[in-house]
């Protein structure tokens, strides 16, 4: 409900380290909206329980109302998280089967050691997001 987390998943698919945080920082703060609404909800019936009249409808539909905002963010960004994931293991298979094929191609003198290096540079970053990712959806 802050809205400050919209812009975090921008980018993200194709993005760094720091849009992958960004995306687990957001799903953070969605899980926490979904909550803090269970609880504001639980408060006004509580409430409308004890003193009847105290509470409005229209201040609980409200609470309802932002519920519901916060799971269906929570959902698209978990979806957003879970394709990312994907993305980045297919991407880590292709980075390092990239590296095996300039590595065997250094080992014949055809290309650089340089070359094979920053194929495995490569490789190290993208299983790095792949572990942020598997950390972000809980694999």
């Amino acid at each position: 409900m802050r809205g400050e987390s919209d812009h975090y998943f921008s980018g993200v698919i194709d993005g760094d380290r720091s849009d992958v945080t960004s995306l687990g920082i957001a799903i953070i703060e969605a899980r926490g909206d979904v909550k803090l609404a269970e609880i504001q909800i639980q408060g006004l019936e509580q409430a409308r329980k004890l003193a009847v009249g105290s509470v409005s409808e229209s201040d609980l539909r409200s609470a309802k109302i932002k519920r519901e905002t916060a799971m269906e963010k929570l959902n698209l960004l978990s979806a957003i998280a879970k394709t990312t994931y994907e993305l980045a293991k297919n991407e880590l298979d292709a980075d390092l089967a990239e590296a095996e094929q300039v590595q065997k191609l250094a080992e014949r003198g055809y290309v650089s050691k340089a070359e094979v290096d920053q194929r495995l540079r490569r490789a190290r970053a993208t299983q790095g997001k792949l572990e942020i990712m598997q950390a972000i959806i809980g694999k």
